[in-house]
């Protein structure tokens, strides 16, 4: 399994923002995957940013040799930083930086 996502994403305060993760099955059987990404530490992202990147976890069934993408959407109210545990499986894969900048 490979998984591709930025370490630090950018977004600007009352606009529309996502964070994409892909995932490559490089196995030639199906694999089922969950990701979710988990609140590490917050300075002053607001909560529903937030609650809408740190939701219930994404599960996904992978093809052999497949490729599919999660994408959170959000937009940011107040700026601020925001650290995310990706995890896939339950294993933690890496960490997602959110910084929000007045629009």
């Amino acid at each position: 399994m490979t998984v591709t996502y930025s370490s630090a994403v950018f977004a600007k305060a009352g606009s529309d923002s996502s964070i994409n993760i892909t995932l490559t099955n490089v196995r030639p059987i199906t694999d089922f995957i969950v990701v979710s990404l988990e609140l590490a530490r917050n300075n002053g992202v607001d909560a529903t940013t937030i609650s809408a990147i740190a939701t219930d976890p994404y599960t996904m069934t992978l093809p052999s040799f497949g490729t599919a993408s999660h994408v959170a959407n959000f937009k940011p109210s107040n700026t601020g930083y925001a650290l995310f545990d990706l995890t896939i499986n339950g294993e933690l894969a890496g960490t997602i930086t959110l910084y929000v900048v007045p629009s």
